[in-house]
């Protein structure tokens, strides 16, 4: 009998849920007061792999698609940090259908949540505590993300959510630095957060 993805999930979910997360089929969130995560198990276009999905949201600042997040909606694509559990390293892209990998699979969370989510979700934390020096010019953070405009704007908003009006300011004009001048909506949201910062 060929494996799908309710027999990988009938190992994996009760390891999500000793984690906190709620849910079922492919779509779990675990949520505090502060932020919320988000975890999907996407099938691939050919049908024969799937992947796994992790995104965790402050629930004090706009989501990736600059919208009010909802801890009981919102979806792993919105969510301002993003990662994707990676397979063995003997295995192409994707996790195979297989019962016998799906120990591993949870597993290999178990090490994402504690270096990943539990760090993200901890306010304050990494991502309240973060300042444009930890962001290395040509790797970024390894837990944060990128040294990007976008990116940045995500931390000034949090800065300023967090009353940190100075660091604001600096994430700010980071951007404004290395932002692209066709960029105009991205300009005028990091120009908001400096004059907001201000008053």
């Amino acid at each position: 009998m060929s494996v799908v993805l309710k027999d990988v999930l009938a190992v994996v979910a009760p390891r999500l849920r000793a984690h906190g997360y709620k849910g079922s089929g492919q779509n779990y969130r675990l949520a505090d007061e502060n932020a919320v995560s988000v975890l999907n198990f996407q099938k691939s276009s050919g049908g024969e792999r799937f992947y796994v999905n992790v995104g965790v949201q402050p629930l004090f600042v706009p989501t990736e698609g600059e919208s009010t997040p909802d801890a009981k909606k919102i979806k792993e694509p919105e969510c301002i940090f993003r990662t994707r559990l990676k397979p063995p390293q003997n295995l192409m892209a994707g996790w195979p259908y297989s019962v016998d990998l799906a120990e591993q699979l949870a597993a290999n969370f178990d090490d994402l949540f504690a270096t990943f989510v539990q760090p993200l979700m901890t306010i304050p934390g990494p991502v309240t505590e973060a300042s444009v020096g930890d962001f290395d010019e040509q790797t970024g953070h390894p837990l944060l993300g990128a040294r990007h405009a976008c990116n940045f704007l995500h931390f000034a908003r949090i800065s300023l959510a967090r009353g940190n009006t100075e660091r604001a300011a600096e994430f700010s004009q980071a951007a404004i630095d290395i932002c692209p001048e066709r960029a105009s909506t991205l300009l005028h949201h990091l120009k908001d957060v400096i004059a907001r910062a201000s008053l």
